[in-house]
């Protein structure tokens, strides 16, 4: 009996899926093929968000870690819906890789596709992979919200001092100066906004209000950059909160 393989990439939302012929252990690239029906969670795609997000965990140790990215998974629609030799084919952390697994151990039995109007057709077991991604970002604002008006307002490892020496570094113009054009050193400032976590880490950087091109870069890759902070404080609890910071540039 044939095997399908069909790729559906979920971020979190479904992007697309195909399907090609091959072999669990052999892939064969012979091009798309059509189905009057293919096979899909009970509900749709809709469905497939809401029961993933349902079942979505980050664990404290990748959040601590500072992972994130996708974990693929594989696995085998039977012909009568049941998914099946469930497995991990690209992981990030292994509590991450074992989130995403027993998300997918848990999917109920799929409607089964097909091409019904071919007298000769019968029911095929199809292959899936599934991308779950692992954004520290959006967790944070969906499920653990940001503080906007903290006790204690997020600091720089060793002060404003120290902070103000570490920009001083990172925008210092350095031959060959990226900020340059026809010998002008751009000054001014990048006004940037992000996250500090409850843990300290630097999270959703943006430009508020940039200066150019480079010197927004600059600005962009400093912030990211920065090592860990000690985190904003409410009610004596570390939280999440937005900073804004502007990076200046100047001559020195």
């Amino acid at each position: 009996m044939k095997r399908i393989f069909l790729i559906l990439i979920l971020l979190l939302s479904i992007l697309s899926c195909f399907g090609q012929y091959g072999d669990q252990d052999e892939e064969m690239k012979v091009g798309l093929i059509k189905y009057e029906r293919m096979p899909q969670y009970p509900g749709g795609e809709t469905e497939l968000y809401k029961f993933i997000n349902k079942n979505f965990v980050y664990p404290q140790s990748a959040i601590d870690d500072g992972v994130e990215g996708m974990v693929r998974i594989r696995f085998l629609i039977r012909e009568d819906g049941t998914p099946d030799s469930i497995f991990v084919v690209k992981g990030i952390h292994s509590e991450c890789d074992s989130i995403a697994l027993s998300i997918v151990k848990m999917i109920p039995k799929w409607e089964v596709g097909g091409n019904f109007s071919d007298k000769n057709s019968e029911s095929e077991d199809i292959w899936f992979t599934l991308s779950i991604r692992f954004d520290q970002t959006n967790w944070i604002i969906r499920n653990e919200g940001i503080c906007k008006t903290p006790d204690r307002m997020p600091s720089f490892p060793g002060g404003e001092e120290e902070m103000y020496k570490y920009f001083r570094e990172k925008t210092k113009p350095k031959p060959p100066c990226p900020t340059c054009t026809m010998g002008y050193l751009p000054q001014g400032r990048v006004t940037v906004r992000f996250i500090v976590t409850r843990t300290g880490k630097i999270r959703d950087v943006k430009i508020i209000k940039g200066l150019d091109q480079a010197s927004d870069k600059i600005a962009f890759r400093a912030v990211k950059d920065m090592p860990d902070w000690t985190p904003a404080q409410h009610n004596g609890k570390d939280v999440n909160t937005y900073y804004t910071l502007p990076v200046i540039f100047r001559l020195y």
